[in-house]
């Protein structure tokens, strides 16, 4: 049996949600995915979205974006643990410790399905290598609640694509869209909330900055699907 994507490996119903005191400022968390809207319409108009969305997406550009996306995976968790390994004890240290479990399942999953046995053996895109050590600079060098921003990005914004992406048939591709692109996946709202009762410990223009670049990995990741054709 395939393994969720851990992007979308909890819904917030099955979480023990944190109490966010209600006012009346914007939460940081909904001014971040405000500000990166532009960067979200990119990425769903890109050849790979639209293909897996429309269920006529190349084969060989499926293959190609799921070989690299096994190692990033692989790198992410990577990262996570570096987080992870800094944070104080508390919510997010065990959050990401258990993420990094998740990962490592899925990560693993997809290397025996795609028949890899050393992921430095891989060839990245520099879209899927920079992406990937952008994260790992987060980790190893910025507070524990940045490495939470900067997965905010894609946690959300896969399950919006869903959404986007409802009306149409997608064929071959219809797993994996209901695995990855779930519309009805609500898990980030954790993320977002972690973000929004930081208080002091979080910056808004550096949590803006991470966020953005993290979004623009996306679009980056997705787009350059096109470019392996």
């Amino acid at each position: 049996m395939a393994l969720r994507n851990p992007r979308l490996s909890l819904h917030v119903h099955d979480i023990a949600k944190r109490k966010v005191v209600k006012t009346d400022l914007e939460p940081l968390s909904q001014y971040l995915w405000e500000q990166t809207e532009s960067t979200r319409q990119k990425a769903l108009a890109t050849y790979f979205v639209q293909g897996v969305g429309k269920g006529n997406l190349n084969p060989t550009a499926f293959g190609g974006f799921m070989v690299q996306d096994s190692v990033y995976c692989y790198k992410a968790k990577g990262s996570i643990d570096v987080a992870a390994s800094r944070a104080q004890e508390g919510d997010l240290k065990a959050y990401l410790q258990k993420e990094s479990g998740s990962y490592e399942s899925y990560y693993q999953d997809l290397f025996t399905k795609w028949h890899i046995k050393d992921a430095t053996g891989i060839d990245l895109d520099p879209a899927c290598q920079s992406y990937a050590e952008y994260e790992h600079l987060v980790a190893s060098t910025k507070d524990t609640i940045y490495m939470i921003v900067a997965m905010i990005p894609c946690m959300k914004l896969w399950p919006w694509l869903g959404q986007q992406l409802q009306t149409f048939n997608h064929g071959v591709y219809t797993d994996w869209y209901n695995a990855n692109f779930d519309p009805t996946y609500d898990g980030y709202k954790q993320l977002d909330e972690f973000v929004d009762t930081a208080g002091t410990t979080i910056d808004k223009e550096t949590a803006l900055k991470v966020y953005s670049r993290c979004m623009e990995g996306e679009y980056e990741f997705f787009n350059s699907a096109q470019l392996m054709m």
